[in-house]
C-alpha cells in the first residue's frame, strides 16, 4: 500500500510537471484566456487567512499546516453547510456527516488529526457552545482550518487543530444573490444575499437570509432551519472602520433529533435503511435558537500598523427530545432475540452563554534593508455560562422492530412529579490571556517565528443529581505559559520548507477518586512540511508530517474500574493537500492523510499501550475535480466528480473494525450569463456504510462472562439529490 502512494505522489508531481511545460510551450496562446476566467478560477483557492485571525503573512510563508476555503469554492460545489466545506481539508474526519448523532451538532464530532472535538471560532473568536453549531454556508465567508494548537490564535484545545469561521461582511463591490433549492428526502432552500459596496467614507451593509427545510433517510427525523444575518459598517475615513454584526439561526428537529444504531453483532446493518428506533411521530420537538452578536472596530495607522478590538456575545438555549433504552439506559434501544426494547424519553435542556472580547495590535518595521521584524502582541478575555438539565423520563415502552408499534403516549413522556432522574449542571468559565509573537524576515527567505502566550482559566461548577443529592460546587483553577517557535525558508520564489513547535492546553473540572483535581490536557505538536504555488498561484500544494503528544488523558483503572489520569496519547501523521486549478477550466480539491493514533502510555493498563484509537481512519482520501466548457455548443456546462473513502478505523475491541468505505458524488451545472442551474447527486452507487461507530465488549445478565459485541453506529445516506437555481443581479 505504502509503495502505491508513492507511485500517486509521483504521478502526481509529474502531472504537474507536464501541465507547466505545456504551459511554458503555449504561452502565446494563454495570453489570450478571457481575463475574466482566470480571475474567477484564482478565487477558490486565497494566499492569506482571514484577517480576524491577527496574522498578514502570506499562507506560503506561515510555519503550520493551514488551508482556508473561499465561498467561491463552496458555491462551486454546491455546498450549503460548513460540513460541506471540511471536505477540501486533509486530517478532517466528519462521523455525524448525516446528523445520525445530533442534527445540532454541526462540527462538534468533526476530528482534526485524531482528536475531537475541534476547537471553533467565528471570526477569531471562541465560538464553541457545549457541542451546538450550525454554521450555514450562508454565513460563510471563508473558513480557516489551522492544524495543530496555533497559538496565535489561543492556544486552547485539544491539540489537533482550530475551525475559524469567517462571516460575511460588506465587499468592495456591491452583491446581490438568490437562489432555491429541493431535493431528496423533503429538501427544500431559499437563500439571499445582498450587500452595497464599502465607502472609504459612509455606511455599507451586507444581508444574508435562508430557509431550509431537511428530511432524513431515517423515518421519523426532520429538521427545519431559519438564518437571518445582517451586518452593518461605517467608514469614518479608509484607514478605519466599526462594523456591527447579528447572526440569528433558529433550528427545529421534529420526531426525533438523533438516529443511531445500537445492535449485536449479528444484527449489525440488517435492520431496514430507514428505521429510527430513537424517533416517534409523539415525540414533541427539538428547539435550538442561536443568537450571536459582533462588534469591531478596525484602525490602520498606516499601511504596515494597526489595531483591531472585537467582541462577540452568543446565546444558544437548547430544548431536545430523544429516546432511550429504557430508564436505567443512556444508550440507544437495543433489542432482544425476539425483537423487543426497551425505550423511554431524555430531555436535553441547555442554556449557553458567551462572551468574548480582543484587543491586538500588529505591525512590521525594517531593522535594515533586508531584515524585517512583525510583531503582534494583544490579550483577550472569555467569558461563558452553561446551565445543563438532563431529564430521564420514569415510564418505559416496550418497542418491538417487527411490529413497529410507534406512537407513544406523549403525556407519559416526563413527570416532573413523579421520580424522573434529573442531573442538574451548572458551569462558569473564565480565561484571560495575553500574547506576543515576532516574525524576523531575512532577505524576504528565512522566515523565523518566536512567541509566547500565558493563560490563567477559572472554572465554577455546580453538580447536582441522583450521585449528588446535595449538590456540590467546586472552582477549579488552571494556568499555563504556552511558547510557539516556527521557521519558513523559502527555496523558492513560491516554495517553502517550514517547522514548527507549538502547544496548547485543554482546562478540566473535576477530581479523581482521590478527591485530588484532574491536571489539563497538555499537547505538544512538532511538525516539519512543504509549500508550493503553481501555474502563478492558480494551484496550492502542501505535504506535512507532524507528531502530537496529548498528557493527562483519561483511562480507567482495570483493577478498580475508577477514571485515571495517567494516560499519554501519540497521534503521528502524513497529510498532502492540493486546492486551486491546474488549468483556467478545471478546478480541483484533493487530499490525502495517514494517522497512526495509539496509546503510548497508561501504567495502569499495559495492555491498552499500543492500541490505536478507535473511530480515527488510519488512510482518508477526499477528491473533487470540475471541468467547465468554456467554447462551443457546450459553453456554459460544467461537470463535477467528487470521491470520500475513509479505510482502517479501529474499534475498543483489539482485532474488530468498522468497514471500510469509499463514497462518490457528482454534479452538473449550467451557467448562462447571471442566471446558474446546478444538479447535486451523493452517494452514486447507493452504498450503505458506517460513517461513524464503535464496538465493545457485550457481557451476560450477571457481568461474569463476555458473550459477544455491542455496535453502536451512524449510518450513510441513500443516493439522493439536490436541484438548484440561482441569479445574481
Amino acid at each position: 500500500m505504502k509503495k502505491n502512494y508513492v507511485l500517486l505522489t509521483a504521478a502526481l508531481l509529474g502531472t504537474f510537471s507536464l501541465v507547466r511545460a505545456q504551459e511554458k510551450k503555449d504561452s502565446l496562446s494563454a495570453k489570450n484566456i478571457d481575463e475574466v476566467v482566470l480571475t474567477a478560477m484564482k478565487q477558490i483557492k486565497t494566499d492569506s487567512l482571514s484577517g480576524n485571525l491577527k496574522r498578514n503573512d502570506r499562507l506560503l510563508e506561515i510555519p503550520q499546516n493551514i488551508v482556508s476555503i473561499k465561498s467561491n469554492l463552496l458555491n462551486l460545489q454546491g455546498a450549503f453547510d460548513v460540513q460541506d466545506a471540511l471536505r477540501n481539508v486533509s486530517g478532517i474526519y466528519i462521523g455525524d456527516a448525516t446528523g445520525a448523532g445530533n442534527v445540532f451538532a454541526g462540527t462538534y464530532n468533526t476530528q482534526l488529526r485524531g482528536f475531537s472535538p475541534v476547537s471553533t471560532f467565528r471570526n477569531g473568536l471562541p465560538s464553541f457552545a457545549g457541542g451546538l453549531s450550525q454554521e450555514d454556508v450562508a454565513l460563510i465567508e471563508q473558513v480557516d482550518v489551522i492544524k495543530g494548537p496555533a497559538g496565535f490564535i489561543n492556544s486552547m484545545g485539544t491539540g489537533g487543530g482550530s475551525l475559524n469561521i469567517n462571516t460575511k461582511a460588506p465587499r468592495s463591490v456591491r452583491i446581490g444573490e438568490a437562489n432555491i433549492a429541493a431535493g431528496s428526502f423533503g429538501f427544500y432552500r431559499a437563500a439571499v444575499d445582498l450587500g452595497s459596496a464599502v465607502k472609504d467614507k459612509g455606511f455599507s451593509f451586507r444581508f444574508n437570509a435562508a430557509y431550509e427545510s431537511q428530511g432524513y433517510y431515517a423515518d421519523y427525523a426532520k429538521r427545519r432551519k431559519f438564518v437571518v444575518a445582517p451586518v452593518i459598517q461605517y467608514n469614518i475615513s479608509k484607514n478605519t472602520f466599526f462594523l456591527a454584526e447579528w447572526n440569528m439561526i433558529l433550528g427545529r428537529a421534529l420526531e426525533s433529533s438523533n438516529f443511531i444504531q445500537y445492535e449485536t453483532e449479528t444484527t449489525v446493518q440488517k435492520h431496514p435503511w430507514k428505521a429510527n428506533y430513537q424517533g416517534d411521530p409523539n415525540l414533541p420537538t427539538s428547539r435550538l435558537n442561536e443568537h450571536y452578536g459582533r462588534l469591531v472596530f478596525h484602525h490602520n495607522f498606516n499601511d504596515r500598523w494597526k489595531i483591531v478590538s472585537q467582541s462577540s456575545i452568543k446565546s444558544t438555549p437548547l430544548d431536545q427530545w430523544s429516546l432511550l433504552g429504557g430508564t436505567a439506559s443512556y444508550n440507544p434501544p437495543m433489542f432482544d432475540d425476539e425483537g423487543n426494547a426497551l425505550r423511554s424519553s431524555f430531555r436535553n435542556k441547555q442554556k449557553y452563554l458567551t462572551y468574548n472580547t480582543q484587543l491586538f495590535v500588529s505591525g512590521s518595521y525594517n531593522i535594515t534593508p533586508n531584515i524585517v521584524h512583525t510583531v503582534l502582541a494583544g490579550a483577550d478575555f472569555n467569558s461563558s455560562k452553561s446551565d445543563t438539565e438532563h431529564i430521564q423520563g420514569a415510564h418505559e415502552f416496550v418497542f418491538n422492530r417487527n411490529l413497529l408499534n410507534y406512537g407513544i403516549d406523549r403525556d407519559l413522556l416526563i413527570e416532573p412529579e413523579t421520580d424522573d432522574q434529573i442531573d442538574y449542571t451548572t458551569s462558569k468559565d473564565k480565561t484571560l490571556g495575553g500574547y506576543v509573537y515576532n516574525n524576523f524576515k531575512f532577505w524576504n527567505r528565512l522566515f523565523v517565528d518566536a512567541g509566547f502566550r500565558y493563560s490563567k482559566n477559572t472554572r465554577d461548577r455546580y453538580l447536582k443529581g441522583p450521585y449528588n443529592p446535595d449538590g456540590e460546587n467546586k472552582t477549579f483553577r488552571h494556568h499555563a505559559f504556552n511558547p510557539r517557535v516556527g521557521v519558513t525558508y523559502m527555496i523558492q520564489k513560491n516554495f517553502a520548507a517550514y517547522f514548527s513547535y507549538d502547544q496548547s492546553f485543554d482546562p478540566m473540572a473535576g477530581t479523581d477518586p482521590q478527591g485530588k483535581e484532574w491536571k489539563p490536557l497538555e499537547s505538544y505538536n512538532t511538525e516539519i512540511g512543504l509549500k508550493k504555488d503553481w501555474f502563478e498561484g492558480l494551484l496550492s500544494t502542501s505535504v506535512s508530517a507532524y507528531r502530537i503528544i496529548r498528557n493527562n488523558s483519561f483511562s480507567q483503572n482495570p483493577a478498580t474500574g475508577l477514571m485515571t489520569q495517567l494516560n499519554q496519547v501519540r497521534n503521528k501523521g502524513i497529510e498532502i493537500d492540493v486546492i486551486g486549478s491546474v488549468y483556467p477550466n478545471i478546478t480541483l480539491t484533493a487530499n490525502y492523510s495517514y494517522i497512526n493514533s495509539v496509546y503510548s502510555k497508561d501504567p495502569y493498563a499495559s495492555e491498552l499501550v499500543g492500541q490505536r484509537f478507535s473511530s480515527v481512519p488510519r488512510h482518508q482520501i477526499n477528491t473533487w475535480v470540475m471541468y467547465k466548457f468554456q467554447k462551443g455548443k457546450l459553453n456554459g456546462l460544467s461537470l463535477a466528480l467528487g470521491e470520500t473513502a475513509a479505510l482502517v478505523r479501529e474499534t475498543d475491541v483489539p482485532g474488530v473494525r468498522i468497514p471500510d468505505f469509499v463514497k462518490f458524488d457528482a454534479s452538473i451545472m449550467y451557467q448562462y450569463k447571471k442566471w446558474f442551474v446546478r444538479g447535486i447527486l451523493d452517494n452514486l452507487l447507493n452504498k450503505r456504510y458506517i460513517t461513524d461507530g464503535n464496538v465493545n465488549a457485550r457481557y451476560n445478565a450477571d457481568w461474569t462472562a463476555v458473550v459477544g459485541e455491542r455496535w453502536m453506529y451512524k449510518e450513510s445516506n441513500p443516493f439522493n439529490f439536490k436541484l438548484q437555481f440561482g441569479i445574481k443581479f
